[in-house]
């Protein structure tokens, strides 16, 4: 099999080959909303009602298809505990603030960061766009289709000849569970010496799918739509064989770059390629992903930490995948986290007033930020490293907009910072 690192390299593959059907006709009530609200709880306040309302709003996105229950608790969990560790401020410092909530787990997060704004404006999952009432926020305006929003992260796996590769298979089973998380295995990499063997493994164990996203017409069209595509284009591809029931079916596609894959990121196909060398491995994970999550399997220490220096992700996990921690900067659909900063530091997509003079930033938006730590079964670090920024003029269309990163000055130079988050999980690895 051709490595897709070849293919970039020959130029094999032609971009425009591999669209996929217009999405205009999907359901429109499968497209993201677009609302305008107050809240008037502070982040205290908001974290308690969410507490208070947690079965309710579960049960809500539940009944209304966003994922099974399990998979639902755990993003809420999750969004729950980097709130209670948070620093929680009170002060309404922000004139407006954009709202990404894209999935639940970030929904949750940025409702919790808007709390520090006058007004804020979101853009929401259909599923879960009813916890505005529930929660009893402000509208004021109603929803607005927004075609253009899509939830853009996902998670990479590299696979080493010297991992556990029944460990690597069952975070990639577990993945299939919730098609809408932000870390979502969506590529798989391989290196070539063990190829054979974990696509067996892999091929046998393929899950089913919950019958909760068949009922998705979107999801459905847009996966039937993607694997006729690959077909066509001559792909292999590996499917679940359907039971009962199924409409949808977990979905291997070998050889094809992620840009050739279809944008909605809430259908079960993965894509799948190898690699010779760590270096291989490492450029081809740098050029395919999107930046913000890769798990590496590796029972080589010193190979391991290779790949979380070289990686160019926000997170990188070693031998576990979609293990947080409050005190660990993330990065999901571009947005940057950090809980251990002043909660104002979060809001790095606040809007400027039109007409505002003269604004200056929110001081140490980013400050350097670095420890290291042991807890439970897992290892934690995180380094940061300063970066220059030239701000871009946004399009005249937004022009209440001024930056996404709070700058007056069009084509001023920030300088910020970038975070990485390395998490080893030890007591069970590198047998080495």
């Amino acid at each position: 099999m051709t490595s897709l690192f070849e293919k970039f390299k020959n130029m094999e593959m032609d971009d425009k080959s591999f669209n996929v059907t217009d999405k205009k006709t999907f359901d429109q009530e499968e497209t993201f909303s677009m609302v305008w609200f107050k809240s008037k709880l502070t982040s205290a306040e908001l974290y308690e009602e969410l507490l208070k309302q947690k079965q309710t709003l579960i049960n809500n996105f539940f009944e209304n298809g966003y994922a099974p229950m399990a998979a639902i608790e755990e993003e809420f969990d999750l969004a729950l505990e980097f709130m209670k560790n948070a620093k929680l401020a009170t002060g309404r410092d922000i004139s407006k603030y954009f709202v990404n909530g894209l999935s639940l787990f970030q929904l949750l997060i940025e409702l919790y960061c808007s709390s520090f704004a006058n007004e804020s404006a979101a853009a929401v999952h259909p599923s879960l766009k009813e916890i505005f009432e529930i929660m009893k926020f402000e509208k004021t305006s109603n929803f607005l289709t927004s075609s253009g929003a899509r939830n853009s992260s996902y998670g990479t796996l590299i696979v080493t000849e010297t991992a556990d590769l029944h460990c690597a298979l069952d975070e990639i089973v577990k993945t299939f569970r919730n098609l809408h998380n932000s870390w979502r295995i969506r590529k798989i990499l391989v290196q070539e010496c063990v190829k054979e063997k974990f696509f067996t493994l892999l091929e046998k164990n393929l899950p089913k799918i919950d019958g909760i996203y068949g009922k998705n017409r979107r999801i459905l069209q847009e996966f039937e739509a993607s694997v006729a595509t690959l077909q066509e284009k001559g792909v292999k591809l590996t499917h679940r064989k359907l039971s009962d029931g199924d409409v949808l079916k977990a979905t291997l596609a070998f050889g094809v770059p992620m840009s050739h894959l279809s944008q909605e990121k809430a259908i079960p196909v993965i894509a799948v390629d190898t690699f010779r060398t760590a270096k291989e491995g490492i450029a081809l994970a740098n050029k395919e992903g999107n930046g913000e999550f890769v798990s590496v399997w590796s029972e080589n220490v010193t190979e391991a930490f290779e790949y979380a220096k070289l990686l160019k992700f926000a997170t990188v996990w070693i031998n576990c995948h979609g293990v947080f921690h409050p005190k660990m900067p993330f990065k999901v659909n571009s947005s940057e986290y950090n809980f251990t900063l002043d909660p104002k530091a979060l809001t790095v997509k606040a809007y400027v007033p039109q007409g505002t003079k003269d604004l200056k930033p929110f001081p140490d938006i980013s400050p350097p930020y670095q420890q290291s730590f042991f807890e439970k079964s897992f290892f934690y670090t995180v380094t940061s490293e300063k970066r220059e920024k030239l701000l871009e003029v946004i399009p005249k269309s937004h022009p209440e907009v001024k930056t996404e990163d709070r700058w007056v000055k069009d084509g001023a130079t920030m300088f910020n910072y970038e975070y990485k988050s390395i998490i080893v999980r030890y007591g069970q690895t590198f047998a080495n």
